[in-house]
């Protein structure tokens, strides 16, 4: 492929015109130049540049330049209510200055000395992402506008690594969250808060969207000019432990850099290794710092990344001290690295997406959903019917809830409730909107044997977010390993029907989503198992206990005779049992298997307590749900979500067990004492609640007499 006029298929580079012949090897020019222009935004001043672009072209360099509206306090570009002149600015320079056609706007933005002064004061007009990007987009439709412009690139400019001065609210827009981590000084620019530079970096790209850029400016250094700092993996402090704290501070920059903007070329428009130990900037010494970050970046283009089409060495001229004008020894490390002839590779493939893993906790809110009152409701099922597992998307803003996904379901398409199992959202937060023994009609005819699951936002032209892909990548491993189903049990809508639902980016994320599932299998699934759903509590009674009503989202089995019902005078003592599960086992899956397995018309408990001390009545008091054989009639049956063979149940399980039964101890007339709650081992033949029983009975008995004191 030719490489255009203006550009240069090598890496190499410097930050200013005028040490070219570094770059020429066997005559033969290898690099960059990058030129910084201080533009202001007089709206009607014609003049360009001094420099003459079109010579360093024709000689067969290629060229950035750096439009900024200033230098320091000035602002890297004005104040908000200047983008305009900027941007009419900037297509005046650019039509008196030919030659170049690859442009950065700005400069280091979250640099508080790069940001422009508020009026009538020394403090800065914060650039918050959302600000970048409506002046960017505003320039670059300027320079698109100028004749022979209208395929330049316009480059977003490089954030300053390590600096974290700007902290910033949720976008107005909802593009990105707020980038606000506490315990950074109180006083002016932090006012309490840093800002991640990483999250900055990706808010920008964000907030201007994948059809307004054109590339990516990054910058990366060391902590001084030994070589292997080049190499390093040291991080930073807290809070930005996760981050490089030298030259690959690149990588965290690379790798923040959303999918859908992974085929944009990415120039690294400044590196040096600032400064050493003793404070020289720039030592006169070839240490092989130079060699090494060429080698550095090459590795990483020859690993299939997204290319980094430069390194610019920062800088020639004698402005400040990091000059190398003068300083032979450092002209023959670059020259040295010139000699390898390192390249970017200039056909474009769409790196693969790298999705994290994402610890979940399943969120069950489907009993506080909305549900229609007149439209039929779904059927229902065994689980032991589940085949599939079919993905959607909600083709909405990304910001919608789940709640309001339902609302448009019912009040505005009649379903009888929402019609997706889960939803998860672009932060890989997962919630259960619908039991799965609910038959959700969304399928067509794969519905009965299906699980929905709905990826909110719209994936038509950009693929989901990682953290979205990671959280349903988890979703899906759990539900895979919870459910025995293979790996060919995943599926996008689209591939089983007209519909182009999960969107059209399906298959430049389905082969990494699906690998993810399985490497989740093999390592471990990160999801903590589904707690029943809330819906509106009791009344806090006895020592302030809440019980959450889910009687009606529990699976039952029409062909097994019901319940008998009494009434609650019949009721006599509280019967206490252990499911024998794990403490992570949900309480839908436990009546699953009891009205499949056991010939019951639904759960036998009346009350399950979980581990975490929260507890859902699963039965009517009035029904004879058959949980201690004939000792059932007179008896309420509480189960503790667990196995207590061999240990006692924690405090928070205890704790809540106690409460309740001071509840029912109230409301049910009944003296809390030895005979009256009782384990179900002590009246017929089972080891439940566990072989422990009698060595905690006391303690919750203790604890019930004190609540309705």
């Amino acid at each position: 492929m030719t490489t255009p006029k203006g550009e240069s298929q090598y890496i190499y580079g410097l930050h200013d015109a005028g040490g070219e012949q570094l770059l020429i090897y066997n005559g033969q020019p290898r690099g960059w130049i990058l030129i910084t222009e201080a533009i202001r935004a007089t709206p009607h001043e014609m003049h360009g540049s001094y420099h003459n672009y079109q010579e360093i072209a024709n000689n067969g360099f290629g060229l950035v330049v750096r439009l900024n509206y200033d230098y320091g306090p000035e602002g890297t570009i004005p104040r908000q209510e200047e983008y305009d002149n900027f941007a009419t600015r900037a297509s005046n320079f650019i039509r008196s200055s030919p030659g170049c056609h690859i442009w950065i706007i700005g400069n280091e933005m979250n640099f508080e000395r790069e940001q422009p002064r508020k009026r009538g004061s020394n403090e800065a007009e914060v650039i918050t992402p959302r600000r970048y990007a409506e002046c960017f987009k505003k320039v670059r439709h300027a320079i698109r506008g100028v004749a022979g412009h209208q395929n330049d690139q316009v480059i977003v400019g490089a954030i300053g690594p390590w600096n974290a001065q700007t902290s910033y609210d949720a976008d107005p827009h909802g593009a990105y969250s707020a980038n606000k981590i506490p315990n950074a000084p109180g006083s002016y620019p932090y006012f309490g808060f840093f800002g991640d530079f990483i999250k900055y970096l990706t808010d920008i790209l964000l907030a201007i969207g994948p059809n307004d850029l054109d590339g990516i400016a990054i910058h990366a250094y060391s902590h001084g000019y030994d070589a292997n700092l080049v190499f390093s993996d040291d991080k930073m402090g807290p809070p930005f432990q996760k981050y490089c704290y030298h030259f690959r501070t690149y990588r965290d920059q690379m790798n923040a850099i959303p999918q859908q903007f992974r085929h944009l070329p990415v120039y690294l428009t400044e590196a040096n290794g600032d400064t050493n130990p003793d404070g020289t900037k720039w030592p006169d010494v070839n240490s092989g710092w130079i060699k090494n970050a060429y080698q550095e970046i090459n590795n990483w283009n020859q690993a299939d990344n997204q290319q980094i089409r430069c390194v610019l060495i920062y800088r020639w001229i004698d402005h400040d001290d990091w000059s190398i004008m003068h300083k032979g020894q450092v002209h023959q490390d670059l020259r040295d690295a010139v000699a390898y002839g390192y390249t970017w590779n200039p056909i474009v493939r769409p790196a693969p997406i790298k999705i994290p893993t994402v610890k979940v906790t399943i969120e069950n809110i489907s009993a506080m959903l909305p549900k229609h009152p007149t439209t039929t409701p779904y059927q229902s099922r065994d689980i032991s019917a589940i085949k599939r597992l079919i993905l959607y998307h909600s083709v909405s803003g990304a910001t919608i809830t789940p709640k309001a996904l339902a609302n448009y379901h019912v009040n505005s398409r009649n379903f009888a409730g929402i019609r997706y199992h889960y939803c998860v959202t672009n932060e890989g937060k997962v919630y259960q909107t619908q039991p799965l023994m609910i038959v959700s009609p969304h399928a067509g005819s794969y519905s009965q044997e299906s699980i929905i699951i709905c990826l909110i936002g719209n994936f038509s032209d950009n693929p989901p977010p990682t953290k979205q892909l990671g959280g349903t990548a988890s979703l899906l491993a759990y539900l895979r390993s919870e459910l025995h189903l293979g790996e060919g049990s995943v599926f996008a809508y689209r591939e089983l029907s007209h519909v182009a639902s999960p969107g059209d980016t399906w298959t430049e994320w389905r082969t990494s989503l699906l690998n993810k599932v399985n490497d989740l299998l093999k390592e471990g699934v990160p999801v903590t198992a589904p707690a029943p759903s809330l819906s509106p509590p009791s009344r806090p009674v006895g020592g302030g206990v809440i019980v959450h009503d889910i009687i009606h989202t529990l699976p039952t089995n029409s062909s097994n005779p019901s319940y008998l019902r009494r009434n609650r005078r019949a009721i006599k003592r509280i019967i206490i049992h252990h499911t024998a599960t794990s403490s992570m086992t949900t309480i839908e899956r436990i009546a699953q298997y009891q009205v499949t397995n056991r010939g019951v018309y639904g759960i036998t408990y009346h009350y399950c307590v979980m581990a975490d001390g929260h507890i859902f009545q699963t039965e009517p008091l009035e029904s004879v749900s058959l949980h201690a054989a004939d000792f059932s009639q007179d008896s309420v049956g509480v189960a503790l979500i667990g196995n207590f063979t061999q240990q006692l149940p924690p405090q928070k399980q205890m704790r809540a067990t106690a409460q309740l039964i001071a509840m029912l101890s109230a409301q049910l007339n009944i003296l809390i004492s030895d005979e009256n709650v009782i384990g179900c081992r002590e009246v017929i033949r089972t080891s439940s609640p566990g072989n422990t029983w009698l060595n905690w009975k006391h303690i919750i008995l203790h604890q019930a007499r004190n609540f309705v004191k």
